[in-house]
């Protein structure tokens, strides 16, 4: 009872920390966009990182430096995420049993909030602003849909699995529903209908959409893009063709890859290692 109690605690945990640190914190980072100042008693829960305005870290203030500290942060983040999703890693760490995924979205949340609190703006040079008027408005609200379509893609799959609660709480919320995931078996449904990555478009719209670009946000959109497109091409594509065989090679001639308006070649499919 008592381990069931602490395993719950740890995964909500984990969720909300997680829930903080992306569709939040780390949103309004490639914005700009101040939470505190919505209210100000969201400040100490919400301090302003800003992908363009956050300050020098002492005795690494010149670009070379700034530059190191990014290449680093991003491969805090990128290399344990892939590391830590596939199956070998999986079976090695079985001893956390129903903890990993919960485990696993901890330690994304953890990375992320290191990558989002200590960047470092590399060139203020400015590719594009649009800082008011309809072209503001629109681009705003293309970011904003970016947002929409990744959190409503994870519902697509399973919201509660994905983030460790399924496991951390031992209850099947998707399954009560009526939307359980079989093991083995291919997930195509909504969003999972009109690409293979969905949660992957989302991020591609999130890093692109934005009313004001920079070199530094340029730097950061990019190096993004293509860590996302090489995990998927070289790790996640060999897994999910392994796990899921004729169904995944018949899903991927079917559906395109990112986007539903491109070429159906490629490859991808939908998977809690996303």
């Amino acid at each position: 009872m008592l381990a069931a109690m602490f395993n719950a605690i740890l995964s909500v945990s984990a969720y909300v920390y997680f829930f903080w640190s992306l569709p939040l914190a780390a949103t309004a980072f490639m914005i700009n966009f101040d939470i505190g100042s919505l209210a100000p008693g969201l400040s100490p829960y919400f301090p302003f990182y800003s992908i363009d305005a956050n300050p020098p870290i002492a005795g690494w203030e010149d670009q070379q430096s700034r530059l190191l500290v990014n290449v680093a942060l991003l491969g805090l983040f990128a290399i344990p995420h892939s590391i830590f999703a596939r199956s070998a890693v999986k079976d090695t760490f079985a001893v956390l049993g129903s903890m990993y995924r919960p485990f696993y979205t901890f330690k994304s949340a953890a990375c992320l909030h290191l990558l989002i609190k200590f960047w470092q703006p590399v060139d203020d040079t400015v590719l594009w602003d649009f800082s008011a008027g309809p072209c503001h408005d629109a681009l705003l609200a293309g970011y904003v849909l970016g947002w929409v379509w990744l959190v409503t893609t994870t519902f697509s799959l399973d919201h509660f699995e994905l983030f460790g609660l399924k496991d951390g709480l031992g209850i099947d919320f998707m399954g009560k529903l009526g939307y359980g995931n079989a093991d083995g078996k291919l997930v195509e449904r909504a969003h999972y209908t009109l690409c293979r990555h969905p949660i992957m478009l989302g991020f591609f719209i999130m890093f692109f959409v934005v009313p004001t670009m920079t070199v530094t946000h340029m730097f950061f959109s990019v190096a993004c893009t293509a860590y996302i497109h090489l995990a998927v091409t070289f790790l996640e594509e060999p897994d999910l063709e392994k796990a899921l065989g004729g169904q995944y090679r018949d899903y991927q001639q079917r559906v395109p890859m990112y986007c539903p308006f491109f070429s159906k070649s490629g490859s991808g499919a939908a998977a809690k290692s996303e």
